[in-house]
C-alpha cells in the first residue's frame, strides 16, 4: 500500500508505514518531494527534528539487493563558502576527522563505534544502536518504530516496516553539555524527584507536572507552585546533551531557566536546577561571535577573505570589537542575513549486504537549516528552513572514503562524537510555543 499523509490540528501524519490503520507522526510542517514524505518538528527551539519516509511502492529492483535506507550528508557554509565543522563549533570537532576537501561529511555515529558494531553501510537508521544496544543486527531495523528510523527489507519475509525512514536531530546550538555542567556545578538543586516504577514519561515531563503541583522554591506554604498557571505555550525549550532547558516567562520577556536531567547514579530521579536569567545570558554571550572570529581567522589563513569582509573586521577591531569586547561580530551581520547554512543532502540507497560497500542511489533531496544572528542578544539560532528539493544523483564516493579512512585512523580515539546528536531525536516532544518557530523559504 502506498504511503499517504494528512494534517490534523496543525500536526502532520503518515499512513501506511506498517500494516493496519496505525499512523505515524511526521512534524509541524510537511512536504512531499517525489517519493519522500518529509516533516520538520520545531516543538523545541533546539534541536529541530527532521523525519522522512520513502515510499517504495513504485520501485523495482533486480534480485540480490538486501536493504534500503536513508543516508545523510552535511556541509556547513558561511555565505557560499564551505567551512570546516570544527571552525563552526567545537561540538563538531570530531567530524573534522572525516570531512572532505569540500568540507562535506556523513551524518553518522563515531567511526570507532561503527567499527565496533560491525556496520559497513552507514544507513542513518543504524544510529539507533546508540540509544538501544539491543539493536545489534541490520534485521532489527526492519521494524518500526526505531529511534532514528527504519530500514526497508527487499525480502518480503523479513519486512515489517513498509518503507525506509529517517528521524534526524538537527542542532544549531553552540553551547555544549559541558557548558551546562559548569553552569550548575555550584548551584544546589531546586528539587530532586524520585521516578516511580513504570513511569515512562520524559524527565522534563515529570519535572513540569511536579512543579505545577508542588511549592519547592519557597517556605511560604501559601505561595503558589512555581509552574502554577504557566502554560507550555509560554515556555521555550531546548536540549543540550543530557539536559533539557525550559525557559520560563516573565513580565520583561523570558525569565529564569529550569535545567532538567536524569540522575546518573543511585536512585532514578529527575534533578532540577533553577538558573537565573542573567546567568543564562552570560552563558550565551559571546558564543556566537567567538564562532564568527574562528571563521574569520580560518578564511584569512586560507586566503578566502574578501576585501569587503577584511575591511569590516578591521573596523570592528579598531573600535575595540564593540561593547562586548572580543564578543563583537567581525562581519557586521544584519538580522536578515543567513549567517550560517547547514546544508543537508538526504538520500535513499540500496545495499546488497551489510558487509558490502557498494550500493545504488535511488532517490533523495537537499534542504538547509538557516541560522541568523541577533546583534542585540548576541545569539545565533536556526530561524528558517530552506525547503527540500529533489536531487537526481549524488557521488558519495569521496565522503564515504573519508569516513572509512577515519575508521582505520589512529586518531579516531581522540575524536569522539557526542552521541546525544542522535539519541535525543526519539525523545517525546511537547510543543513549547514561546521558542523560535521556523519559517520556510
Amino acid at each position: 500500500m502506498p504511503l499517504s499523509s494528512f494534517e490534523d490540528r496543525g500536526q502532520y501524519y503518515v499512513r501506511g508505514v506498517t500494516a493496519g490503520d496505525a499512523v505515524t507522526y511526521l512534524g509541524t510542517r510537511a512536504f512531499k518531494v517525489g517519493d519522500h514524505y518529509i516533516g520538520f518538528d520545531d516543538s523545541f527551539a533546539d534541536p529541530l527534528v527532521m523525519r522522512s519516509f520513502y515510499d517504495p511502492s513504485g520501485l523495482t529492483l533486480d534480485p540480490g539487493w538486501v536493504s534500503i535506507g536513508y543516508l545523510q550528508y552535511v556541509q556547513i557554509n558561511f555565505g557560499s563558502q564551505p567551512i570546516p565543522p570544527d571552525v563552526f563549533s567545537p561540538r563538531l570537532a570530531s567530524r573534522a576527522l572525516y570531512a572532505t576537501d569540500q568540507q562535506m561529511f556523513i551524518d553518522f555515529m563515531d567511526p570507532r563505534e561503527a567499527a565496533e558494531n560491525g556496520i559497513e553501510v552507514p544507513f542513518y537508521a543504524r544510529n539507533g544502536v546508540l540509544r538501544d544496544d539491543r539493536l545489534s543486527t541490520e534485521a532489527h531495523f526492519y521494524h518500526h518504530p526505531r529511534p532514528n528510523g527504519s530500514l526497508y527489507s527487499c525480502k518480503p519475509e523479513t519486512r515489517v516496516s513498509r518503507c525506509a525512514s529517517i528521524v534526524a536531530e538537527v542542532s544549531a546550538d553552540l553551547i555544549v553539555e559541558k557548558d551546562i555542567g559548569v553552569l550548575i556545578a555550584d548551584l544546589p538543586p531546586l528539587v530532586e524527584i524520585p521516578i516511580v516504577t513504570g513511569d515512562n514519561r520524559e524527565p522534563y515531563q515529570i519535572a513540569i507536572a511536579h512543579l505545577a503541583d508542588n511549592n519547592v522554591d519557597s517556605d511560604d506554604v501559601d505561595e503558589a507552585p512555581l509552574l502554577d498557571g504557566v502554560e507550555k505555550a509560554d515556555m521555550s525549550a531546548k536540549v543540550v546533551g543530557e539536559y533539557v532547558l525550559l525557559t520560563l516567562p516573565s513580565d520583561e520577556g523570558f525569565g529564569p531557566t529550569l535545567v532538567i536531567r536524569l540522575s546518573q547514579s543511585g536512585t532514578r530521579r529527575v534533578i532540577v536546577h533553577l538558573v537565573a536569567q542573567h546567568d543564562m545570558a552570560t552563558l550565551n554571550a559571546g558564543v556566537a561571535t567567538s564562532a564568527f572570529w574562528r571563521i574569520y581567522e580560518w578564511l584569512k589563513d586560507e586566503g578566502l577573505l574578501s576585501d569587503e569582509l577584511l575591511d569590516k573586521a578591521i573596523k570592528t577591531d579598531q573600535r575595540g570589537r564593540g561593547r562586548g569586547g572580543l564578543d563583537a561580530d567581525p562581519f557586521d551581520l544584519k538580522p536578515a542575513d543567513a549567517a550560517i547554512e547547514l546544508k543537508y543532502t538526504t538520500l535513499v540507497g540500496a545495499a546488497k549486504s551489510r558487509l558490502t560497500r557498494s550500493g545504488r542511489f535511488l532517490s533523495g533531496f537537499t534542504w538547509s537549516a538557516v541560522l541568523r544572528y541577533n546583534d542585540d542578544s548576541q545569539i545565533m539560532q536556526c530561524s528558517a528552513i530552506r525547503k527540500p528539493v529533489a536531487v537526481t544523483g549524488f557521488d558519495g564516493g569521496p565522503t564515504g572514503a573519508a569516513y572509512l579512512a577515519a575508521r582505520r585512523s589512529p586518531l579516531r580515539e581522540k575524536y569522539r562524537i557526542d552521541v546525544s546528536n542522535f539519541t535525543k531525536a526519539a525523545m517525546a516532544r511537547e510543543n513549547f510555543a514561546a521558542g523560535t518557530k521556523l519559517t520556510y523559504i
